[in-house]
């Protein structure tokens, strides 16, 4: 198994709107995408989502 730069780990989270986008276009499974973001301390899209929809309905 090759290792996954952290740079491209950043730049997938940050592109890609799912997980399973960004680990599809890294060539990874998305737990192992999954688990690489939290191991590097990087927002997941998918949590970028969860935060963008809380802040949503806390203005609401």
């Amino acid at each position: 198994m090759q290792k996954v730069p952290r740079e491209w780990i950043e730049r997938a989270a940050r592109v890609y709107n799912s997980n399973a986008e960004a680990s599809k276009a890294l060539g990874i499974a998305g737990g192992t995408f999954g688990r690489l973001c939290r191991q590097y301390g990087i927002e997941t899209p998918f949590a970028r989502q969860r935060n963008a929809r809380q802040a949503a309905r806390s203005r609401a």
